[in-house]
């Protein structure tokens, strides 16, 4: 029996929204609304889905040199560029709860917490990394480094579509069956996969929120939002350019 996927959420008329795309969006799961912010401590958002279990997750990613609040002490600061996913209401950051699966920036990190496994989480996630790394290298093929202790993520990108770089990658992958059957580990240092892949500018998270979302017919389809620099970030940004 097949895992149930996870679901996106309706968006609201936007007759009703009044401006609202400016920090929010308006989504429905059933007879619930939720106001989801587009930019929290969290990252940009990049999709808003209902889970089997009924939760609502939102999935996240922080690009180099964003700038958020930080609590208690107000200051804001530069984070690191990462992708995650969180339960909605919740603030990993604070809590060290609500955190359904993160990866790092250049996919080095990749993890999904087992109950989420099956429901689209890590292709979605692996989608919005495979994004974001395009839009900084420019080019049209992606390559990532896999640590030989994480055959796991290994045999995920070799399931879609992405291929080893050298013979000697081409060989490790072609083993992933066997050596995880067996428990064991992929011997003899990284690993290097790319994939090849079309890339525009609306593509990149960093720039774009990317939420995909149905309409009142339950057709699937793409909303587009510009992101919006804050006063704060142009700021901090320029501190920071000027001090390089």
């Amino acid at each position: 029996m097949l895992q149930r996927k996870m679901t996106p959420l309706r968006l609201v008329s936007p007759q009703g929204l009044n401006g609202t795309y400016r920090t929010h969006v308006l989504l429905k799961s059933g007879r619930r609304t939720f106001r989801v912010p587009l930019r929290t401590q969290e990252g940009y958002l990049q999709g808003v889905y209902r889970t089997p279990s009924g939760e609502i997750i939102e999935f996240r990613h922080t690009p180099k040199n964003a700038v958020v609040e930080t609590l208690p002490s107000r200051r804001k600061m530069l984070r690191s560029p990462q992708n995650r996913v969180i339960v909605h209401g919740t603030n990993p950051l604070l809590t060290n709860e609500g955190l359904v699966a993160e990866s790092s920036s250049t996919l080095h990190h990749f993890k999904v917490n087992p109950e989420y496994m099956g429901t689209g989480v890590g292709d979605k996630l692996l989608s919005i990394g495979t994004r974001a790394l395009a839009a900084k290298t420019g080019k049209a093929k992606t390559l990532v480094t896999i640590g030989v202790a994480h055959p796991d993520t290994a045999a995920m990108l070799k399931k879609r579509g992405w291929f080893g770089v050298t013979k000697q990658d081409k060989e490790r992958l072609a083993k992933l069956d066997s050596w995880q059957r067996s428990g064991g580990f992929i011997q003899g240092g990284d690993i290097q996969v790319s994939k090849f892949h079309k890339q525009t500018p609306q593509d990149d998270p960093s720039k774009y929120h990317q939420i995909e979302i149905t309409n009142p017919k339950g057709k699937r389809r793409i909303l587009l939002i510009p992101v919006r620099q804050t006063k704060a970030e142009k700021a901090l940004l320029k501190e920071v350019v000027l001090h390089k």
